[in-house]
């Protein structure tokens, strides 16, 4: 499938943009909708589109068809914040997410959603950096997070088992002063981070259990 959006910036009041799923084999259009700008999302198996948008609208779609397939909507966010989800599971029903919805409070923070109904499934609010987005595993057991920043130029990562919330595994690297970037392996036992001021890619093992 492709995906054809307007370049815009991130921003939760944009006016609706148009925005279209085409099936990369045909060429042909699949469905025309519209959008404030976000995340667009394909399950591994590319069986549905989860549309998440800087707003706090979510929809999903069945493909190839565009059906819609379910959608929820975590409320427009307070003033100078977005709705943002970085990553899915495999099967969509686990979502790495930074945003306000992480919190009862203003602000935001990093979370897990339920891919199904947008509930909070665990919240990193606590010692945990505020604009880094969860970063959850195909399997949907596992998310990376970083810890609030510890000066000296370096970042540590937790990994956490989402159905207990218990800490598997962690790591510190040397960052400077951009943010890294940060993956699981399929099962979660692997964490990689990258990081873009020096170029440099950290590999990790993780415990199983």
């Amino acid at each position: 499938m492709l995906l054809g959006g307007g370049g815009i910036l991130a921003n939760p009041k944009n006016a609706d943009l148009p925005f279209q799923i085409i099936d990369a084999k045909t060429q042909k259009p699949i469905r025309l909708l519209t959008w404030k700008g976000g995340n667009a999302h394909f399950t591994a198996d590319s069986s549905r589109l989860l549309l998440a948008e800087w707003s706090g609208r979510c929809r999903w779609f069945k493909l190839p068809s565009g059906e819609d397939d379910g959608s929820w909507d975590l409320g427009l966010p307070p003033e100078g914040r977005t709705h943002w989800v970085g990553s899915i599971s495999a099967d969509g029903s686990v979502l790495g997410y930074n945003g306000p919805a992480a919190l009862k409070i203003s602000g935001q923070a990093p979370a897990v959603l339920d891919g199904k109904t947008g509930q909070v499934k665990h919240s990193f609010a606590k010692d945990h950096f505020y604009t880094f987005a969860a970063v959850v595993s195909e399997d949907g057991r596992r998310a990376v997070v970083m810890r609030n920043l510890e000066g000296k130029g370096t970042s540590s990562y937790d990994v956490i088992d989402i159905a207990t919330g218990a800490n598997v595994g962690w790591c510190r690297i040397p960052s400077g002063q951009s943010l890294p970037t940060a993956s699981l392996s399929t099962d979660g036992t692997s964490l990689t981070i990258f990081n873009p001021e020096t170029e440099t890619l950290h590999a990790f093992d993780v415990p199983k259990s």
